[in-house]
């Protein structure tokens, strides 16, 4: 696993662009479908030379961000633009409408692809957020930024927010991702909008920090990130792994004369239990974390699917997903 100060010097590389063009306007900068793997080199390298003291773990996560934002490059609006920052007045930028927030803004132009790093490096620790990428944990990094009433990315409608916080109109939402992750959270007793943005961020930037590690420099292909109110809560008690089921009570009435004898019944013992959802939700995952499987099967959990609720582990060399409904334990 990579640590907040190890830094690994990643290959120069030299990306081939795509022509794009967003409402008409054609915009440099641009990838092409199916070329995640050199969108993340790029980025590597061009995180490097924007500041070469980031820590692999840092630059892991500040590609995963782009990743999420652009679809790894392919649909930028401003020239070089990979994260969608907005144009500072007088920039040159490139108007964009934002589906989630309904705005209309200027989305800023670059020159190149270390131009873009350079300024989103300086954006991400503006005073507001009161960001430190040389002392920061990634996960750090996510409370600060989605934990203010200003935020590096809305991730909810102003309709999922209040349903969220109401539990009113879920089923009204017009997007049905947010109908799900609103149900979800108000179930796990999320209902306040910073946690919920900042929970929504450390998943979505699991699943594709583990993707970035596959082709940058340094990355950690089991990063977990977690928010503060999940790294801080209490541990869940071990479960009784055989609860006993209470004795039968024998009837009052007396038996008949002459009925048969009755023969002394077993013992009911109730095998173990799976996990619950919420204890599963409630889980801080780590590289070191294992599983105790239904059958009594000691397992080391390599990957964790959190929509799904699902582990995998390595069986014969192969990848090996498991339901939650197969899981006893996770220690």
């Amino acid at each position: 696993m990579n640590t907040p100060t190890q830094t690994t010097i990643p290959p120069e590389f030299t990306p081939a662009y795509a022509p794009y063009s967003y409402k008409g306007q054609p915009v440099k900068g641009a990838f092409a479908p199916n070329t995640r793997p050199a969108f993340i080199k790029a980025s590597d390298r061009a995180y490097f030379e924007a500041d070469n003291t980031l820590s692999d773990a840092m630059r892991q996560l500040l590609i995963a961000m782009d990743v999420l934002d652009t679809g790894a490059g392919m649909k930028p609006v401003g020239d070089y633009n990979y994260c969608n920052i907005k144009a500072r007045r007088g920039q040159s930028g490139r108007f964009g409408k934002d589906e989630v927030e309904g705005s209309l803004d200027p989305y800023a132009n670059y020159s190149n692809h270390v131009d873009f790093a350079r300024a989103k490096l300086q954006l991400i620790q503006k005073p507001l957020w009161r960001v430190n990428l040389k002392t920061d944990s990634p996960s750090e990094v996510i409370d600060k930024i989605e934990g203010t009433p200003v935020v590096w990315g809305t991730l909810f409608s102003p309709a999922a927010q209040r349903a969220l916080e109401t539990g009113k109109g879920i089923d009204d939402l017009k997007l049905d991702y947010e109908k799900a992750i609103v149900k979800r959270y108000r179930a796990l007793g999320i209902t306040d909008i910073h946690s919920a943005r900042k929970k929504y961020y450390c998943e979505k930037m699991t699943t594709i920090g583990r993707q970035v590690a596959l082709y940058m420099a340094g990355g950690d292909p089991n990063v977990t990130y977690t928010p503060d109110f999940e790294r801080k809560a209490r541990p869940i008690p071990p479960q009784n792994p055989t609860p006993i089921e209470p004795p039968v009570v024998p009837p009052f009435r007396p038996a008949a004369p002459g009925a048969p004898e009755v023969k002394p019944q077993p013992d009911l013992k109730q095998g173990p239990l799976p996990l619950t959802e919420e204890a599963f939700d409630a889980l801080a995952f780590t590289r070191h974390s294992e599983a105790r499987l239904m059958n009594g099967q000691k397992v080391t959990v390599t990957a964790v699917d959190f929509a799904k609720r699902q582990i995998s582990h390595h069986k014969n060399g192969n990848p090996y997903w498991v339901e939650l409904s197969q899981i006893a334990a996770v220690s």
